[in-house]
């Protein structure tokens, strides 16, 4: 895989179902705390969510 600026190969999608806004997050690791940061990033932009939809992904 290609990396970016600062070695980020990865991309987190975070996306709104009810309006359908999408943002890509640029990270260094495919972990778990990476997820959670992200989310928790999300959650004090735009409130915190009442359902949260996952999609298992195989690495």
């Amino acid at each position: 895989m290609v990396e970016g600026e600062g070695g980020l190969k990865y991309v987190l999608v975070l996306k709104d179902g009810m309006s359908g806004y999408v943002e890509l997050v640029a990270c260094l690791q495919a972990t778990a705390d990476t997820a959670y940061r992200a989310l928790i990033d999300w959650f004090k932009r735009f409130g915190v969510v009442h359902q949260l939809v996952t999609k298992p992904v195989r690495w």
